[in-house]
């Protein structure tokens, strides 16, 4: 299964896909049909951001059950 992270690197906020200690860097609609770029970044190197529902809001539900996992 894949795993999808919201992130804040240098200023900017993105997302990607997580594999073992690298992100690789997407684009695109983030629940339609996301590209992958050619930029990784290192998990260590950035910020982690909750979740968002398709609505664009911040999924607070994801948030709380998993604030202590």
């Amino acid at each position: 299964m894949a795993k999808w992270l919201r992130y804040e690197h240098g200023g900017r906020c993105g997302f990607g896909q997580l594999h073992g200690e690298t992100l690789t860097v997407y684009e695109g609609d983030m629940y339609g049909n996301p590209n992958a770029t050619s930029q990784t970044l290192a998990l260590s190197a950035v910020k982690l951001l909750c979740r968002l529902h398709e609505t664009g809001q911040p999924d607070r539900d994801f948030d709380r059950r998993h604030r202590h996992a």
